[in-house]
């Protein structure tokens, strides 16, 4: 099976410090999402492993990609498309290929261009996350947010996709595509996929059909 493609425009991630992430995540794939990253920091790797393959099994019928944050052996045994690491993770970029193999995706977190480039030079990521740009209300770090220069930097210097991400919301999508960004990670502006918003106490009408369809056509 050859390696899948990440796709352009919108790379979705699912974060369980917001609701349920498998629900929200199959709710997003019905909707035409076309990859979504499993994000539940603090879990311990079973829970993780049990919410991945749930959501790999919920998806399955929709093409669409499900990434594993931070668990890349959990990546490997549910059948996920590919998995995401941050820089201080472990396994690195090197163990982290070894356990995907070469079928699979690999994400690398980065912050400033000296990662990005190091990121080039291993050869080992598919793409990079480069951020945050902006600053984040759902990510806890202690990198202040990089702007748009930067961003449009780190794109020159990638010789692999460069993923945006961090305070990304629709209106500043013009500002992420003149940057020369390709693709763009957003968490926050999910929300309604997880129930938040008007519609019944389940989520109802804010987390299915033309709401939420609407929602990722403004993020594309």
């Amino acid at each position: 099976m050859p390696r899948p493609v990440l796709p352009a425009g919108l790379y979705a991630i699912v974060d369980a410090s917001l609701g349920d992430p498998v629900r929200a995540g199959a709710r997003l794939a019905r909707a035409g999402c076309h990859l979504v990253q499993l994000r539940a920091k603090g879990w311990p790797e079973a829970r993780v492993a049990e919410a991945a393959a749930a959501l790999v099994a919920a998806t399955r019928d929709t093409g669409c990609l499900v990434v594993v944050n931070d668990h890349p052996a959990v990546a490997a045994a549910v059948g996920a498309a590919g998995a995401h690491i941050g820089q201080d993770d472990a396994p690195g970029p090197r163990a982290a290929r070894a356990v995907l193999g070469p079928d699979r995706l690999l994400g690398l977190s980065t912050h400033d261009l000296a990662q990005v480039r190091r990121a080039s030079e291993e050869g080992l990521a598919d793409y990079v996350g480069f951020g945050p740009v902006f600053a984040s209300r759902t990510a806890k770090t202690a990198w202040r947010p990089r702007g748009v220069e930067a961003l449009a930097a780190a794109v020159r210097a990638s010789r692999v996709p460069v993923v945006a991400i961090g305070g990304v919301e629709a209106r500043r999508l013009p500002a992420l595509r003149a940057a020369g960004a390709r693709h763009w990670a957003v968490v926050g502006a999910l929300r309604p996929a997880y129930g938040h918003g008007p519609g019944d106490g389940e989520g109802g009408e804010a987390a299915d059909g033309p709401n939420l369809s609407r929602l990722l056509a403004s993020l594309a």
